[in-house]
């Protein structure tokens, strides 16, 4: 009989009974998230595993598709009776394969009845249990006491019992478990009383859901809904926990509502113990030429304050005309200064000044370009005055020409204009033109672009002080060379192609004096020195202020790069402006700059191997003998899971920061052993004696768990106040995860780090 193969019939067994069990690992995950093998399955910490037998493989290829092909030791055929199989039968069909001691088949009612150490392969799923049955006619199945498990997932569990109805296209379970972990004794299990799968509209629910770790319970759902599929669902996602030492213990039930495949929303009640009550939603959307998101939350009544507390904000992307178009509108408010700081999650968070607020529109045509915008801002900063927060703009509109080529000569026009609006201030309109000819000589070696650029700029004012003009004007030359060459040569270094280069730059500005006293100040301010902003025609940035000029700028850049690879090993540039006049035209309280020469700007840029890469940007005042800038950073990267972090900041006292800062900052994600990674920052002010933000945690890795546990101190208002708050996060491999903020704070807060989980 073992030679002779017997061809049965064809039914669709293995798709029911594979979503017959394939689901339990859903139970718990987020509806956007249905598939285990969405989160990171990382099994290097478990032990290999025997128990799965090998699949049995039909011997024969000649049969049609859907054929079940049955092996025994031993058969009792009866035509139109109850045909027995006995001896280690075997039963393949396509991608079906069931082994058993004994498999009785009535030809009557077309039912397969089995017992005795079955094993049931069907997809990625292997079951066993000592008996079961299965209508060929009707598509009927039942499975009793067994065990199963997810060939491709390591998850395992055990079931009651199983009944597919294929008439009715649904699954029903009983006394459901689920597990990936080994042993007797596993860290974590979920159980469930009963479970129905309805495959028409692939939907699953099930009742008493618990999680349970070594036995004892952890999480209870007395209802779950859960999909069948990929597709995302409505429903209810894991909860969050946490705490803040100003907030209290933080308690969320996010619920998931899949709108359309392009829409979705999620809704979050939320308990703040120390605050009260909140709730917090977003809603999302995406088109082919457009996408955004709106985020709001509220806090009806905090029982500190005693007031509603809320933010809320928009945010639209678009593109019309081919692409050629593009509109932004970004819409932020809250109710009071305070919220960030006390909801908050990062340093970064609650040092928000302003929020802005703008609607954007951008047209790129063939002849011009064009920018429409109106923004505002809200001041969150409570330090700043009212009359130095920033004016709205109430329009923008920018119109750039596209300059007409005669060869080399270039000639072109640029226009902008803004009207400024600030309560209880002086307000107006300013428009400039902005002619000019330009000269572009380019060879592979070098270059030379001089520039003639007219500036008239004209103010309308209202709200003057009395006896002061209404209408004011300026008009401006600018004259600028920018010249510069390019050198090359190779060479070789530890075994390596090189290619080294060296590039001089020479940049001419002229730009004559003129009193500017007497224009107001709507949207200007001096530029950072930088080694870039060595190279604008204007050290204001701003349509207010154009700065007298008659310097040259001086520049060295080398770099070195790899001939094979592309990669661009060191960077080094060196730059200082020299002066051929004072510069007279200066912001009200700056005084006049009469140094002959300006700070010597330094940049080094470095990844000396796959371990090392380093930054550093010095600036260097030979007038007053002292770095008034530095920043250096080191980074040690030697292999996956290990990264130091190394950084310095300092900036010297000036007119617009009266103290100076002096920071270090140092990150790290370190193994201890092969399980446990060590992560930590510190973040200190050294004038101030003061830390600005300290975080310690440990990650710990496990065969079927993982967990994140962070401990953060941080600066949180302008009193000197700090908070301090605790992130857990909690992956059980195979089923889901709870806390995933904890990963988008650490990389924030840990350059380089990329989680395992």
């Amino acid at each position: 009989m073992r030679d002779r193969p017997v061809a049965l019939g064809n039914t669709r067994f293995k798709r029911r009974l594979a979503l017959g069990l394939l689901p339990l690992v859903a139970i718990s995950m987020p509806p956007d998230a249905q598939a285990a093998d969405a989160l990171l399955n990382r099994w290097d910490f478990c032990p290999v595993e025997t128990q799965v037998a090998e699949r049995p493989l039909p011997t024969r290829i000649d049969f049609e598709p859907g054929t079940l092909e049955l092996h025994a030791d031993s058969a009792d055929l009866v035509d139109g009776g109850v045909s027995e199989f006995n001896g280690g039968v075997v039963i393949t069909r396509d991608d079906l394969a069931l082994r058993a001691d004994t498999v009785r088949y009535t030809d009557e009612s077309s039912l397969l009845e089995i017992q005795g150490n079955v094993e049931l392969w069907a997809d990625q799923l292997l079951w066993r249990g000592e008996q079961g049955e299965y209508n060929i006619d009707t598509e009927f199945a039942r499975l009793e006491a067994g065990e199963y498990y997810l060939l491709d997932r390591r998850g395992h569990g055990h079931a009651r019992s199983l009944r597919n109805d294929a008439a009715a296209d649904k699954t029903r379970m009983s006394r459901v478990n689920y597990t990936t972990c080994p042993g007797d004794d596993p860290s974590w299990m979920i159980s469930a009383r009963n479970v129905t799968l309805d495959h028409e509209s692939d939907r699953g629910n099930a009742t008493n859901v618990l999680i349970k770790s070594h036995g004892i319970p952890l999480l209870y759902f007395p209802y779950l809904s859960f999909p069948l599929n990929d597709e995302r669902k409505s429903g209810f996602l894991v909860p969050s926990v946490g705490s803040s030492g100003d907030t209290g213990l933080d308690l969320q039930l996010p619920y998931y509502w899949n709108i359309a495949p392009n829409q979705d929303a999620t809704f979050t009640p939320r308990l703040v113990l120390d605050r009260g009550y909140m709730m917090s939603g977003e809603y999302r959307y995406l088109g082919t030429t457009f996408h955004g998101q709106v985020e709001a939350e509220v806090l009806p009544s905090d029982s500190v304050l005693d007031r509603t507390r809320a933010f809320g904000a928009i945010n639209h992307e678009g593109y019309f005309k081919n692409y050629r178009g593009y509109s932004k509108i970004l819409l932020q408010g809250v109710s009071d200064s305070s919220y960030f700081e006390d909801f908050g999650r990062s340093l970064s968070a609650t040092s928000v000044r302003f929020l802005e607020r703008t609607v954007d529109v951008r047209y790129n045509a063939t002849k011009f370009y064009f920018q429409s915008l109106i923004q505002g801002y809200q001041t969150v900063d409570r330090s700043i005055l009212s009359s130095n927060r920033p004016y709205m703009r109430l329009p923008y509109i920018y119109v750039g020409l596209s300059p007409y080529r005669f060869k080399q000569l270039y000639l072109g026009m640029n226009f902008d204009g803004n009207y400024f609006h600030r309560s209880d201030s002086l307000t107006g309109g300013r428009l400039e033109l902005r002619p000019f000819v330009q000269w572009n000589y380019r060879t592979a070696g070098a270059y030379l672009n001089p520039k003639l650029e007219l500036r008239h700029t004209q103010y309308q004012l209202s709200n003057t002080t009395p006896g002061d003009p209404t209408s004011l004007s300026r008009t401006l030359p600018i004259l600028s060379v920018d010249s510069g060459l390019f050198l090359e040569r190779t060479t070789k270094f530890g075994g390596r192609n090189l290619l080294q280069t060296l590039e001089p730059r020479i940049y001419y500005l002229f730009v004559p004096h003129a009193n500017q006293d007497d224009l107001p100040i709507f949207d200007t301010g001096i530029y950072d020195i930088s080694f870039q902003s060595l190279f604008y025609n204007n050290r204001y940035a701003g349509g207010d202020r154009l700065g007298d000029a008659n310097q040259v700028t001086m520049a060295l850049t080398s770099r070195i790069v790899g001939v094979d690879s592309g990669i661009e090993h060191l960077r080094a540039s060196l730059a200082q402006v020299f002066y051929f006049r004072d510069r007279t035209v200066t912001l009200p309280g700056y005084p006049a700059e009469t140094d002959a020469t300006s700070e010597v700007i330094g940049e080094v840029a470095g990844r000396l191997n796959e371990v090392w890469s380093a930054r550093a940007t010095v600036q260097w005042d030979p007038n007053e003998t002292q770095f008034q800038k530095a920043a250096f950073s080191v980074r040690y990267q030697p292999g996956p899971g290990k990264v130091l972090n190394v950084g310095y900041r300092l900036r010297r006292a000036v007119t617009r920061v009266p103290e100076d800062i002096e920071q270090t900052d140092v990150s790290l994600r370190w193994p201890i052993g092969d399980r446990i990674h060590l992560l930590g920052r510190w973040n200190y002010s050294i004038p101030q004696s003061r830390l600005l933000e300290s975080v310690a945690g440990v990650e710990i890795d496990s065969c079927c768990w993982s967990t994140k546990v962070v401990a953060r101190r941080f600066l949180r208002n302008i009193e000197g106040d700090y908070d301090n708050a605790i992130f857990v996060q909690l992956e059980l491999k195979g089923l889901a995860g709870i806390g995933r903020a904890a990963t988008s704070f650490l990389r924030q807060s840990i350059p380089g780090y990329e989680p395992d989980f």
